[in-house]
């Protein structure tokens, strides 16, 4: 019932009848929206590549000054392009100066839990003494909450006949196996065995334990089998934390859905630009290319953490357009592997971002969660209506891109050629598959 009025709502937006009420609606709205956000300007200096997107090398360098001022100088063979982009309202990590050959890109071994994390629920979803089955490329994991509110994750297979430990039950926070009886402690440690008497204790006996943590909303479990040393702050610096997470100005809404493909193409879905006009609705299909674009940076602010900018000119049906009246907008597509995405639409003070965080359940199988933040319809009275309509509009943008990931062939997911705003993704796509899974 509640998708249904969600999705009345977007379709009330694109109709007739509500753009009646666009002059009230403007001016009301741009009143109740609040300042989130401090000027911040960013002045981009970088050299816009011609060469094919598979072979290029990326020199740039940024700096973050408070000036505002936007030049568009040409930019024609490669040649050096100066432009300043507005921000205004914004938040910039700050920009490593980096040099990249995207054909080969040499990265040192990895030495840290980062690349490991995957998102599996909302924190919401994980309520006390009660077991969940999770897959994570094909592996089974068991995790539950103890009454005390903590979290728990081991190997969803039994040591002693290899039975699912999610398909037992919980016993003062032991998880007791549905086979024979067999208690595990949240350590993974055999600790009753029903009629025996354990004497000796064999290392075999213990089922491996990951870790898992709560975060800005999210549940993450760790596929590396967890290190008795590793406390929880450490692991927690070691998973990616949006900006907004941390601003009272912005209000998130939560979605999950599920997509039967190849986990990265959903990931290189939502750093695509160009399939916005021709996918979804609030795409400007006259003008599909950006204005501007500021190539592929590696960010010094966590390990992994690319970002590509872009000025692009808004359609009638968007909300910067239609609503407050904004005629460009700053896009920041980012990615932190393994598979977190990043959309951020900047307009005058406003900011709409989207943080996706992909599930690779099988090869074919894949299940996104996402938030939305706003940094508008904020105030307590329009909080509900804020929210539903923000749920709304990003539900229908995921069933457009189920729509197109879906019935992508699993054996052509590489296609054959890239294309000028192809960088960023090829980027991605080169080190996932280094580090993270190569598809057979």
């Amino acid at each position: 019932m509640f998708v249904n009025y969600c999705l009345l709502l977007f379709g009330l937006f694109e109709s007739s009848a509500f753009i009646t009420f666009h002059g009230f609606a403007s001016s009301w709205l741009r009143l109740t929206s609040p300042v989130a956000l401090p000027p911040s300007k960013l002045v981009v200096e970088g050299i816009l590549p011609s060469s094919q997107p598979d072979d290029f090398d990326i020199s740039t360098k940024c700096s973050c000054k408070n000036t505002l001022n936007t030049t568009d100088s040409s930019n024609s063979s490669g040649s050096k392009a100066t432009f300043r982009v507005s921000s205004e309202g914004g938040f910039q990590p700050p920009l490593s100066t980096v040099s990249l050959q995207s054909s080969n890109v040499n990265i040192p071994p990895l030495l840290n839990k980062s690349l490991y994390w995957y998102v599996i629920g909302e924190t919401t979803q994980f309520l006390p003494n009660k077991l969940h089955k999770i897959q994570v490329w094909d592996k089974l994991y068991v995790v539950w909450r103890s009454v005390e509110g903590h979290l728990h994750a081991l190997q969803d297979t039994c040591s002693h006949r290899s039975a699912s430990l999610s398909n037992g039950k919980i016993i003062h926070d032991r998880i007791a196996c549905p086979y024979h009886g067999y208690e595990f402690d949240t350590n993974g440690t055999l600790v009753v065995v029903p009629g025996i008497q354990i004497t000796k204790y064999v290392s075999c006996y213990s089922v491996t334990k990951f870790d898992i943590l709560e975060k800005n909303g999210w549940v993450y479990l760790n596929i590396l089998p967890s290190n008795a040393t590793d406390t929880t702050k450490h692991l927690l610096d070691t998973i990616y934390s949006e900006p907004e997470a941390s601003r009272r100005m912005f209000r998130p809404v939560f979605l999950q859905m599920d997509y039967l493909c190849y986990s990265r193409v959903l990931s290189e879905n939502i750093l695509d630009l160009m399939h916005i006009p021709f996918t979804h609705t609030f795409g400007n299909i006259d003008h599909p290319a950006p204005i501007r674009e500021d190539p592929p940076t590696l960010l010094d602010d966590f390990p992994y953490h690319y970002q590509s900018r872009y000025l692009y000119k808004t359609s009638n049906q968007t909300i910067a357009k239609f609503i407050f009246g904004s005629e460009v907008v700053t896009i920041e597509n980012e990615f932190i592997l393994p598979h977190t995405t990043i959309s951020r639409v900047i307009f005058d003070k406003y900011v709409k971002t989207v943080v996706a965080s992909v599930l690779p359940i099988g090869n074919n199988k894949t299940r996104m969660f996402t938030k939305v933040y706003r940094n508008f319809w904020v105030p307590p009275l329009f909080k509900p209506l804020g929210d539903l309509f923000m749920y709304g509009m990003m539900y229908i943008a995921m069933l457009q891109d189920k729509k197109i990931v879906d019935n992508i062939d699993p054996t052509c997911i590489n296609g054959k050629f890239n294309m000028k705003y192809d960088r960023l993704q090829n980027i991605y796509r080169k080190l996932f598959r280094k580090f993270i899974h190569e598809k057979i």
